[in-house]
């Protein structure tokens, strides 16, 4: 019985992975190297997983084995921290990403989908559509915890066409969610310029790259701004609100709400993200977003002055560099 039980939690991590059976056949009979009618009839519970078959997709498709004991035993983890590699990826990480995509395509259908994004580092739902920015914060997570022993540089730093697939992916994906939320803390752009100076004066960002990155956060302050006006998404006609906080945030928040899915992002190491897709600790956490918001400014759709405040400051700093 605490077998058949055990299964079936496995078999509910792989649909969760790839949400469409259609989509979960291939990759699986290409791992375990058996045919695709093997592959059915253990989905459909006719024939059980082999242990060695559930080590392997666990490996393969990082799986969390302990997350089911946990579960099963009543001491299941409410927050994950996945540590994913954004240069030079592996499979492993590829399948995190999917997983993570998997997910956001539910959510991207919901007419009753919400996000709210607290900011003190640019999120990636807002720059993934910039390259030059994308790298820089590829480059900056690799100079602070990367192991290489010798010097990186910003030209080190090459993203490849998968992952920038991907990441295009992501930001669509996120684009698409029904109604969002920024709350921006006043000096986000201040950090990230201060950040780029200090590269550049050691000489690991050249003169011409601080350009094409000047570019890119101008183009995308141009964009939030016009967003601003009519409190739209200037790609499609979903809701987006701009927050601006005049208490500094220690770091970034991503919370997630639909019908079918709920997540709470912390995150860590400027890239990743501890997460719990709890629903109970989601709520918990809901207060404080409502206090966040009720104590920062509203500059869509309303605040005119204050809106223009803040991106003539935001674009002096970036001028800076």
């Amino acid at each position: 019985m605490e077998n058949a039980i055990f299964l079936q939690e496995f078999l509910a991590q792989l649909k969760e992975k790839f949400p469409q059976e259609t989509n979960l056949v291939n990759p699986l009979a290409d791992i375990l190297l058996i045919e695709k009618a093997s592959i059915y009839r253990r989905l459909r519970g006719e024939v059980p997983f082999a242990f060695s078959e559930v080590v392997m997709l666990s490996q393969k498709l990082d799986l969390s084995l302990d997350q089911i004991v946990n579960r099963l035993s009543g001491d299941e983890k409410v927050f994950l921290l996945p540590l994913l590699q954004y240069v030079n990826s592996k499979e492993d990480d590829y399948h995190s990403m999917e997983r993570h995509m998997g997910q956001m395509e539910l959510v991207k259908s919901d007419p009753k989908s919400e996000l709210t994004d607290i900011c003190n580092v640019l999120p990636a739902t807002l720059f993934y559509k910039y390259e030059f920015i994308t790298r820089f914060y590829m480059f900056k997570w690799m100079y602070q915890y990367g192991q290489s022993k010798s010097p990186i540089t910003y030209k080190d730093i090459f993203i490849e066409k998968r992952l920038r697939e991907m990441q295009i992916r992501h930001y669509k994906n996120y684009k698409n969610i029904s109604t969002a939320s920024y709350i921006f803390d006043n000096l986000i752009f201040y950090f990230l310029i201060n950040n780029l100076k200090y590269f550049a004066s050691i000489y690991l960002i050249t003169p011409e790259e601080i350009e094409k990155i000047k570019k890119d956060l101008l183009d995308l302050l141009s964009e939030i701004e016009e967003t601003t006006y009519g409190c739209k998404n200037v790609e499609n006609n979903n809701q987006v609100l701009f927050y601006v906080s005049q208490i500094n945030f220690d770091t970034n928040y991503l919370f997630i709400n639909s019908t079918e899915f709920q997540l709470l992002a912390i995150k860590v190491f400027l890239i990743n993200y501890v997460c719990s897709d709890k629903k109970e600790i989601v709520e918990e956490f809901m207060p404080i977003i409502q206090s966040l918001k009720r104590h920062s400014i509203l500059i869509s759709g309303c605040n005119e002055r204050e809106r223009i405040l803040f991106f003539e400051k935001q674009r002096k700093y970036v001028e800076m560099l």
